[in-house]
């Protein structure tokens, strides 16, 4: 196995495009996501997503949590 020595630069941070539109569309939505899900899983588990999702929404909002991106390219030499 070849091991390569990398480069790395972050892009920059997409946390806000990804938590606060997600539970939005949970939100706006919840009732018949909740229905569709209920036909699979125990209710306690919508309440977790649900919760989870509000959680989330938050935390990202307070930059607790976010994705970065990163880009790596080989190093020439």
């Amino acid at each position: 196995m070849q091991v390569r020595d990398l480069r790395s630069r972050t892009l920059g941070t997409s946390g806000h495009h990804v938590y606060e539109p997600l539970t939005d569309y949970y939100v706006l939505r919840r009732s018949t996501l909740r229905e569709r899900i209920l036909q699979k899983y125990p209710s306690f588990l919508e309440k977790v997503l649900y919760s989870s999702l509000l959680k989330m929404k938050d935390v990202s909002r307070k930059k607790i949590i976010d994705y970065i991106i990163i880009k790596a390219c080989p190093i020439q030499r």
